[in-house]
Protein backbone atom coordinates (compact mmCIF):
# COMPACT_ATOMS: atom_id res chain seq x y z
CA UNK A 1 0.00 0.00 0.00
CA UNK A 2 1.38 3.39 -1.00
CA UNK A 3 1.96 6.22 1.44
CA UNK A 4 -0.89 8.18 -0.13
CA UNK A 5 -3.32 5.29 0.35
CA UNK A 6 -2.25 4.92 3.98
CA UNK A 7 -2.84 8.63 4.62
CA UNK A 8 -6.26 8.52 2.93
CA UNK A 9 -7.27 5.42 4.89
CA UNK A 10 -6.13 6.94 8.19
CA UNK A 11 -7.90 10.23 7.49
CA UNK A 12 -11.11 8.43 6.50
CA UNK A 13 -10.98 6.33 9.67
CA UNK A 14 -10.50 9.41 11.85
CA UNK A 15 -13.38 11.26 10.16
CA UNK A 16 -15.75 8.29 10.46
CA UNK A 17 -14.78 7.67 14.08
CA UNK A 18 -15.30 11.34 14.93
CA UNK A 19 -18.69 11.36 13.20
CA UNK A 20 -19.80 8.22 15.04
CA UNK A 21 -18.67 9.61 18.39
CA UNK A 22 -20.46 12.92 17.78
CA UNK A 23 -23.66 11.15 16.67
CA UNK A 24 -23.56 8.78 19.63
CA UNK A 25 -22.97 11.61 22.09
CA UNK A 26 -25.81 13.66 20.59
CA UNK A 27 -28.29 10.78 20.51
CA UNK A 28 -27.26 9.58 23.96
CA UNK A 29 -27.91 12.97 25.55
CA UNK A 30 -31.19 13.42 23.68
CA UNK A 31 -32.51 10.13 25.03
CA UNK A 32 -34.88 10.78 27.91
CA UNK A 33 -33.61 9.28 31.15
CA UNK A 34 -35.81 8.97 34.24
CA UNK A 35 -35.12 11.63 36.84
CA UNK A 36 -33.71 10.37 40.11
CA UNK A 37 -36.08 10.52 43.08
CA UNK A 38 -35.46 13.31 45.57
CA UNK A 39 -34.35 11.58 48.79
CA UNK A 40 -32.69 14.54 50.47
CA UNK A 41 -33.40 15.30 54.12
CA UNK A 42 -36.75 16.98 54.85
CA UNK A 43 -38.42 18.01 58.15
CA UNK A 44 -41.67 16.58 59.46
CA UNK A 45 -44.87 18.50 58.72
CA UNK A 46 -48.01 18.21 60.84
CA UNK A 47 -51.22 18.67 58.90
CA UNK A 48 -54.54 20.17 59.94
CA UNK A 49 -56.18 16.77 60.51
CA UNK A 50 -53.43 15.68 62.91
CA UNK A 51 -51.61 13.49 60.40
CA UNK A 52 -47.88 13.96 59.89
CA UNK A 53 -45.78 14.05 56.74
CA UNK A 54 -42.91 12.13 58.29
CA UNK A 55 -39.39 13.43 58.51
CA UNK A 56 -37.09 12.17 55.75
CA UNK A 57 -33.61 11.31 56.97
CA UNK A 58 -31.53 9.36 54.43
CA UNK A 59 -28.97 7.04 56.04
CA UNK A 60 -26.35 5.30 53.92
CA UNK A 61 -26.25 2.09 55.98
CA UNK A 62 -29.61 1.78 57.71
CA UNK A 63 -30.29 -1.67 59.18
CA UNK A 64 -33.80 -3.11 59.31
CA UNK A 65 -35.23 -3.82 62.79
CA UNK A 66 -36.85 -7.04 61.52
CA UNK A 67 -36.09 -10.00 59.29
CA UNK A 68 -35.81 -9.32 55.56
CA UNK A 69 -36.69 -12.22 53.21
CA UNK A 70 -33.78 -13.72 51.31
CA UNK A 71 -33.28 -11.98 47.98
CA UNK A 72 -35.45 -8.97 48.86
CA UNK A 73 -34.06 -5.46 48.40
CA UNK A 74 -34.97 -2.86 51.02
CA UNK A 75 -36.13 0.38 49.39
CA UNK A 76 -37.58 2.29 52.34
CA UNK A 77 -37.68 2.12 56.12
CA UNK A 78 -40.30 3.93 58.20
CA UNK A 79 -40.60 4.17 61.97
CA UNK A 80 -43.72 5.63 63.61
CA UNK A 81 -44.24 6.18 67.34
CA UNK A 82 -47.84 6.64 68.48
CA UNK A 83 -49.07 7.87 71.86
CA UNK A 84 -52.52 6.29 72.43
CA UNK A 85 -55.23 8.62 73.65
CA UNK A 86 -56.57 8.06 77.15
CA UNK A 87 -59.80 6.05 77.04
CA UNK A 88 -62.33 6.90 79.73
CA UNK A 89 -64.42 4.06 81.11
CA UNK A 90 -68.07 4.72 80.17
CA UNK A 91 -70.75 5.05 82.85
CA UNK A 92 -73.24 2.29 83.57
CA UNK A 93 -76.56 2.29 81.62
CA UNK A 94 -78.42 3.40 84.74
CA UNK A 95 -76.16 6.43 85.08
CA UNK A 96 -74.20 5.07 88.01
CA UNK A 97 -70.43 5.26 88.24
CA UNK A 98 -68.44 2.83 86.07
CA UNK A 99 -67.42 -0.47 87.59
CA UNK A 100 -63.77 0.38 86.88
CA UNK A 101 -62.69 3.87 87.80
CA UNK A 102 -60.27 5.90 85.69
CA UNK A 103 -59.13 5.40 82.11
CA UNK A 104 -56.44 3.66 80.10
CA UNK A 105 -53.10 5.46 80.13
CA UNK A 106 -51.00 3.51 77.61
CA UNK A 107 -47.33 4.05 76.84
CA UNK A 108 -46.26 5.19 73.35
CA UNK A 109 -46.03 2.39 70.79
CA UNK A 110 -43.50 2.25 67.95
CA UNK A 111 -44.22 0.53 64.63
CA UNK A 112 -41.40 -0.16 62.16
CA UNK A 113 -42.10 -0.61 58.45
CA UNK A 114 -39.84 -1.69 55.59
CA UNK A 115 -40.70 -1.40 51.89
CA UNK A 116 -38.91 -4.17 50.01
CA UNK A 117 -38.66 -5.17 46.35
CA UNK A 118 -39.23 -8.88 45.88
CA UNK A 119 -40.32 -11.23 43.06
CA UNK A 120 -41.31 -8.51 40.63
CA UNK A 121 -43.26 -6.43 43.15
CA UNK A 122 -43.05 -4.47 46.39
CA UNK A 123 -44.09 -5.66 49.84
CA UNK A 124 -44.31 -4.00 53.25
CA UNK A 125 -42.87 -5.62 56.40
CA UNK A 126 -44.21 -4.43 59.76
CA UNK A 127 -43.00 -5.06 63.31
CA UNK A 128 -43.10 -3.39 66.72
CA UNK A 129 -40.72 -3.62 69.68
CA UNK A 130 -43.66 -2.81 71.96
CA UNK A 131 -46.07 -5.58 71.00
CA UNK A 132 -47.33 -8.04 68.41
CA UNK A 133 -48.72 -7.04 65.03
CA UNK A 134 -52.39 -8.06 65.05
CA UNK A 135 -53.34 -6.87 61.58
CA UNK A 136 -51.60 -5.10 58.71
CA UNK A 137 -52.84 -4.09 55.26
CA UNK A 138 -50.93 -2.92 52.18
CA UNK A 139 -53.11 -1.25 49.51
CA UNK A 140 -51.20 -0.67 46.24
CA UNK A 141 -52.57 2.41 44.46
CA UNK A 142 -50.10 3.17 41.68
CA UNK A 143 -48.08 0.33 40.18
CA UNK A 144 -44.69 1.97 39.73
CA UNK A 145 -42.32 0.65 37.08
CA UNK A 146 -39.78 -1.79 38.45
CA UNK A 147 -36.12 -1.02 37.68
CA UNK A 148 -34.56 -3.16 34.99
CA UNK A 149 -32.04 -5.70 36.27
CA UNK A 150 -28.44 -4.89 35.43
CA UNK A 151 -27.05 -6.81 32.46
CA UNK A 152 -23.37 -5.82 32.30
CA UNK A 153 -22.19 -8.75 30.16
CA UNK A 154 -22.39 -9.16 26.40
CA UNK A 155 -21.09 -11.68 23.87
CA UNK A 156 -21.13 -11.67 20.08
CA UNK A 157 -19.51 -12.69 16.81
CA UNK A 158 -17.45 -10.70 14.35
CA UNK A 159 -16.02 -11.04 10.86
CA UNK A 160 -14.23 -8.83 8.38
CA UNK A 161 -16.29 -6.87 5.85
CA UNK A 162 -15.94 -7.36 2.13
CA UNK A 163 -14.96 -10.44 0.18
CA UNK A 164 -13.00 -11.82 3.12
CA UNK A 165 -16.08 -12.03 5.37
CA UNK A 166 -16.13 -15.78 5.85
CA UNK A 167 -15.62 -18.38 8.54
CA UNK A 168 -11.87 -18.06 8.17
CA UNK A 169 -12.02 -14.51 9.60
CA UNK A 170 -14.77 -15.09 12.18
CA UNK A 171 -14.20 -14.08 15.78
CA UNK A 172 -15.77 -14.08 19.22
CA UNK A 173 -16.25 -10.94 21.36
CA UNK A 174 -16.99 -10.67 25.07
CA UNK A 175 -17.67 -7.33 26.78
CA UNK A 176 -18.53 -6.04 30.23
CA UNK A 177 -19.77 -2.65 31.43
CA UNK A 178 -17.99 -1.13 34.43
CA UNK A 179 -19.58 2.21 35.32
CA UNK A 180 -19.30 4.36 32.16
CA UNK A 181 -16.62 2.19 30.55
CA UNK A 182 -17.22 -0.92 28.45
CA UNK A 183 -14.23 -3.23 28.27
CA UNK A 184 -13.96 -6.28 26.08
CA UNK A 185 -11.77 -8.82 24.38
CA UNK A 186 -11.94 -10.31 20.90
CA UNK A 187 -10.40 -13.49 19.56
CA UNK A 188 -10.52 -13.88 15.78
CA UNK A 189 -8.73 -15.36 12.79
CA UNK A 190 -6.89 -13.21 10.31
CA UNK A 191 -7.19 -13.57 6.54
CA UNK A 192 -4.11 -15.80 6.53
CA UNK A 193 -5.73 -18.12 9.07
CA UNK A 194 -3.55 -17.12 12.02
CA UNK A 195 -5.30 -16.36 15.33
CA UNK A 196 -5.22 -12.82 16.70
CA UNK A 197 -6.60 -11.07 19.76
CA UNK A 198 -7.81 -7.55 20.49
CA UNK A 199 -8.90 -5.70 23.62
CA UNK A 200 -11.56 -2.97 23.66
CA UNK A 201 -12.11 0.04 25.89
CA UNK A 202 -15.28 2.00 25.03
CA UNK A 203 -16.74 5.07 26.74
CA UNK A 204 -20.52 4.71 27.26
CA UNK A 205 -22.78 7.76 26.86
Amino acid sequence: MSARAIVITAATTIVLASALLAAGYYLGHRTATPAAENISAAPAERQADGSVIVERAPVATASAPHQIPRGAIVERQVSVTVAPRAVQTPAQPDGSAPAVQGGCECKPVTVDLSLVRQQGGRRVIASSPDGDIISALDIPIDAAAMPEPARPWGVGLSCALGDSCALRTAGVIIQRDIARVRIGAELHRQADGKPAARVHAIWRF
